[in-house]
């Protein structure tokens, strides 16, 4: 009985750990000792905060887009089952569209933005897990 046990045990202990949560990555940032350094990493920011924003508008593009295809995806469904004289019980939420809209990459391209220019400021980047 243990021997068939085995496997199934073995494959719930490594179970949570397929699970666990991916660590976040904080970015400690030391600003440049002068002040024309301190004004070029001003700009740094400036132009992080533009990149967030098309990190959101991508986002909600992406959102639409899902959207669209989960509403045309549930149309054809409805065509679908009146052309066969079937009632419609589906919702459009019943058809999710299969891709997810992270902003994960964005977001991460746009602090490898910033780190490069912070430092190409001359001030500092620390990386540490959150």
């Amino acid at each position: 009985m243990m021997r068939r046990l085995r496997p199934v045990l073995v494959a719930l202990a490594l179970l949570p750990a397929g699970c666990a949560p991916v660590p976040e990555t904080v970015h400690d940032r030391a600003p440049p000792p002068d002040a024309r350094g301190r004004a070029c990493a001003a700009a740094c920011g400036t132009e992080a905060a533009a990149c967030a924003d098309t990190c959101r508008e991508e986002r909600f593009r992406c959102e639409l887009a899902r959207d669209r295809w989960a509403q045309d995806r549930y149309q054809e469904h409805v065509e679908r089952q009146r052309a066969l004289g079937q009632e419609v019980q589906r919702s459009p939420y019943d058809f999710e569209a299969p891709f997810r809209c992270d902003r994960t990459r964005c977001q991460d391209a746009c602090t490898a933005a910033l780190d490069a220019c912070w430092t190409g400021c001359g001030g500092t980047v620390t990386e540490r897990p959150r």
